[in-house]
C-alpha cells in the first residue's frame, strides 16, 4: 500500500503523462553499456520506457548507461538483467554463482541453500 504523498505523486505523474509517453512505459529495451548508449533520445527513437535490460559491462559503464537513460526518461525506470548466477552474469568483476543445473548435478539439495 503507497503513502498518501506516493499516492499523489503517481496520480500527479500518470496526468502530466502524454498517452506516446504512458506506451513507452510498457516497453523495456535492451541496454548495452558499451554500444552507443550516450544519445537514449537517438536510440530509444524519442521513447521514454519503462525500464531497460542491461547486458555485461563493468559496474561504472553499467551505472552511466542507466543514469543516461534515467535522467532522459525522468520518471523512475525499472532496471532488469539476467542475474540469476549472481551479479557477475551482467557486471564484470562481480561475483558469479553456478548454473542451477550444477547444483543439481550434484543430488545434494543443502548445496541450493549454501
Amino acid at each position: 500500500m503507497l503513502s498518501q504523498s506516493a499516492e499523489t505523486w503517481v496520480n500527479q505523474t500518470l496526468e502530466r503523462l502524454t498517452v506516446e509517453e504512458k506506451v513507452g512505459r510498457l516497453l523495456v529495451p535492451m541496454l548495452s553499456p558499451t554500444g552507443e548508449w550516450s544519445d537514449p533520445h537517438k536510440e530509444f527513437k524519442g521513447i521514454k520506457p519503462g525500464g531497460v535490460h542491461v547486458f555485461a559491462g563493468t559496474a561504472e559503464e553499467l551505472r552511466a548507461a542507466t543514469a543516461r537513460v534515467q535522467a532522459w526518461c525522468g520518471t523512475p525506470t525499472l532496471i532488469t538483467g539476467d542475474m540469476e548466477c549472481g551479479a557477475g552474469r551482467v557486471v564484470r568483476g562481480g561475483t558469479l554463482f553456478p548454473e542451477f543445473c550444477s547444483l543439481a548435478a550434484t543430488g545434494d539439495e543443502a548445496l541450493a541453500y549454501a
